[in-house]
């Protein structure tokens, strides 16, 4: 079904946004506005987090650490997490490039107003580093390979090949013997 349009959306991620304020929100809000993504739901802690991730209620998680906010406006790089489960490559790249674009278009917002507020003109601000970090947690395929599911998928067609050969020549002989013995 997330196939169908030829373009996956609505990707169900969760949110542990652990420092709670006005900024983080913001960005909760970038990733709530794509229509790639869904957020299906908040945790609070890791460990629901990582329940979440098992249960298969979410393909992705959104972890933003404790002092985002105030680590942002001091000047300091703040990192923002995106765990993915990675068993579905076509889902895990959608998730991983729509998410490092929001952050990104997140970082550069945020330092051009943080240049803004510090007497900057805003293009000053896009030169110097994003004050958002993207980091990236793979689960179940952290290479992003395919190559492990193409071998199987590549044996299992040429097991259905053999079947389906063995198959018909058995329907071929078994025809011949019933119209042999009719003549």
């Amino acid at each position: 079904m997330l196939y169908g349009p030829h373009i996956v959306k609505n990707v169900p991620i969760i949110v542990y946004d652990e420092d709670q304020t006005q900024l983080s929100r913001s960005l909760v809000q970038a990733f709530y506005d794509s229509e790639r993504l869904q957020i299906v739901g908040f945790v609070s802690t890791q460990e629901e987090l990582e329940q979440f991730m098992r249960d298969k209620a979410a393909v992705a998680a959104l972890h933003i650490p404790a002092n985002f906010s105030k680590d942002v406006k001091t000047g300091l790089s703040s990192p923002v997490l995106v765990v993915v489960n990675a068993a579905n490559l076509l889902i895990a790249n959608t998730i991983t490039t729509t998410a490092q674009e929001i952050v990104m278009e997140f970082s550069k917002a945020t330092g051009a107003s943080l240049a803004e507020k510090a007497g900057l003109m805003p293009s000053q601000g896009l030169h110097k580093a994003g004050p958002v970090d993207f980091r990236l947690r793979v689960l179940h395929n952290p290479t992003l390979s395919y190559l492990d599911f193409f071998v199987i998928g590549l044996a299992m067609a040429a097991f259905q090949q053999g079947i389906f050969l063995s198959v018909g020549a058995s329907i071929i002989s078994e025809y011949r013997n019933l119209a042999g013995k009719n003549n």
